[in-house]
């Protein structure tokens, strides 16, 4: 079907401005650590790490491997379009990195799992319970709540990347690892922050 779609723009002369963009929500586990669908709070890459293409005349063809947010797109899509984004947008425009500029170093990608409340708004929740994922090309740090009782996991993504070990929990600790979960969570606690996040930490 997506194929259907590409070469209708192409006959119809419409491929060379037209923004393709190609995404999804989430993953499915498909057995992987045991896991099947997306029903699971976990947030391993199976689940959390989804295909972002994007397509557009101005850009040549590249990679980029750092993690970004789809959140992230709205703001892309207005600057592919000559649009400025409006005061206040969440999210960054990717155009830069589209280009080929390099990760600065403070790219990290949000994932949350929240529990519904009446009017399915972020902002007037009291979290006593929540899941949080922080991403950034080396580490993943996962944040658990469920009222008393916090559960943390770190995991090295270029050492293991199967998500295998989590380096939050167990003794004794390498003192580069707790740096890492020191930073990861002083990163998590000021991105939830900057986007109006308030909880129970």
């Amino acid at each position: 079907m997506l194929g259907r779609v590409l070469q209708a723009l192409k006959e119809t002369g419409k491929w060379e401005n037209t923004v393709t963009v190609f995404a999804s929500d989430h993953g499915d586990m498909a057995g992987e650590h045991g896991m099947f669908w997306k029903s699971t709070n976990a947030f391993y890459d199976g689940i959390a790490r989804v295909p972002l293409f994007v397509k557009d005349a101005s850009l040549k063809p590249g990679r980029f491997a750092p993690p970004v947010d789809l959140i992230d797109l709205p703001p892309t899509l207005l600057a592919l379009c000559g649009i400025k984004a409006p005061e206040g947008m969440d999210g960054k425009s990717l155009i830069p990195y589209l280009q080929g500029q390099k990760d600065p170093g403070g790219l990290s990608a949000l994932s949350e799992r929240l529990d519904w409340n009446e009017g399915h708004t972020r902002e007037k929740r009291f979290y006593n319970s929540y899941g949080f994922m922080l991403r950034n090309s080396r580490y993943k740090y996962c944040r658990y709540r469920q009222d008393e009782s916090v559960h943390e996991f770190l995991s090295d993504m270029e050492q293991d990347p199967g998500e295998q070990c989590n380096l939050a929990v167990g003794l004794p600790k390498k003192a580069a690892d707790i740096e890492a979960l020191e930073h990861m969570r002083t990163l998590l606690r000021n991105r939830l922050l900057q986007t109006g996040c308030r909880f129970q930490w």
